[in-house]
């Protein structure tokens, strides 16, 4: 693998993550805005149901940001020793656990704040 392949794989899949990023916010606001405007006037039944596509979305979402993450390094790895290149990337695993983290924090306020709105209805 030349230079130039290398630069271009680990482009693509920076864009493919950033594309991800951006979906997962878009995704996370629509829902925070949804609960905010019509989570008190949803049925129990809706409440879970919507709950569940989201959680499975934001599972997913966590799931292919960390296997890009992954993508990287193992091609970053095999470069490195195709090269003869001493590569070490530390900061891959800490980008790993921290996406993990903020996206499931993310997905547990979104879940929090929609159990709290439907419960002030039935108040």
């Amino acid at each position: 693998m030349t230079y130039f392949e290398y630069q271009e794989l680990t482009t693509g899949i920076v864009s493919v993550m950033i594309s991800l990023q951006a979906i997962f916010i878009t995704v996370f606001s629509a829902f925070v805005v949804m609960v905010y405007f019509v989570g008190r006037k949803l049925s129990k039944l809706e409440v879970i149901a919507i709950s569940l596509v989201y959680s499975v979305f934001s599972g997913l979402m966590i799931f292919s940001m960390v296997n890009q993450l992954l993508r990287i390094l193992a091609i970053s790895n095999n470069y490195s020793e195709s090269a003869n290149i001493d590569f070490t990337l530390p900061q891959v695993t800490v980008a790993l656990w921290g996406i993990a983290m903020i996206y499931g924090l993310s997905w547990a306020i979104g879940i929090i704040y929609m159990v709290k709105i439907h419960r002030s209805k039935l108040e």
